[in-house]
């Protein structure tokens, strides 16, 4: 398996030395590398992004973060306990510094968000989500979360492991119970999601264009005019 790991490392690699090659910025490119040869290839339609396209990755191995210090614009992490992702931030920021890329990198989480009037409503929506459900009936889910070998999805599992789904009054393990990937969750009422999002931002987590550049678009919109998912798929 290390050496499966080493081999994926390697290709990971090959394939972000394209995106710094010169096929982003001419007609036709050459790229020769370990694992892909590239002959007068074209990207369409243009990037946007000069003068290559940014790159979001996510992991949490020795090689996910080596890799990303080097190579990713935003490095992505699975929602865990606060305490782990502000290590995890200053780690990545280390390793990019090193690089002479500690102001290139911004730093992200995954989570899931459920939102009610009252604590006790989101907790009681929550906890429905997954009533009567067991991850051995999910398939390829299972064996996914069940049979990993990713560093990531390893430390939701033991974070979701313990007595109480509860880590914190806000964050919930639950998802976990049913499905491998982002199983942490942000639930209570706008003020304790705002508080506990705030939280994550004062430990270093940065990509927050959504709620920069989205949200503020939707501040004079009634909630109550916007189309149900069921009626604009049926228009």
């Amino acid at each position: 398996m290390i050496i499966e790991a080493f081999l994926y490392n390697l290709l990971l690699l090959d394939i972000l030395s394209v995106r710094r090659s010169s096929l982003w910025d001419f007609f036709s490119s050459f790229y020769k590398g370990k694992f892909y040869d590239i002959r007068d290839a074209s990207f369409f339609p243009d990037s946007t992004s000069k003068p290559f396209p940014k790159v979001y990755m996510g992991g949490s191995s020795e090689a996910g973060r080596r890799v990303g210090a080097e190579h990713s614009d935003s490095h992505m992490m699975y929602a865990v306990e606060l305490e782990t992702i502000a290590g995890d931030v200053a780690d990545m920021k280390r390793r990019a510094a090193e690089l002479g890329r500690e102001n290139e990198i911004k730093m992200g989480i995954r989570l899931h968000v459920l939102c009610r009037d009252t604590k006790e409503e989101a907790r009681r929506d929550a906890d429905a989500l997954i009533e009567g459900s067991d991850i051995a009936n999910t398939g390829t889910w299972a064996d996914m979360k069940n049979n990993t070998e990713s560093v990531g999805q390893m430390r939701v599992n033991d974070l979701a492991g313990g007595k109480s789904l509860w880590i914190t009054d806000t964050l919930w393990m639950g998802v976990n119970r049913v499905r491998a990937g982002a199983g942490a969750s942000l639930v209570g009422t706008p003020d304790m999601i705002a508080a506990a999002l705030k939280e994550y931002v004062e430990a270093g987590v940065e990509a927050e264009r959504f709620g920069r550049d989205i949200m503020p678009l939707l501040k004079d919109t009634d909630p109550t005019t916007i189309e149900e998912p069921a009626s604009i798929l049926a228009s």
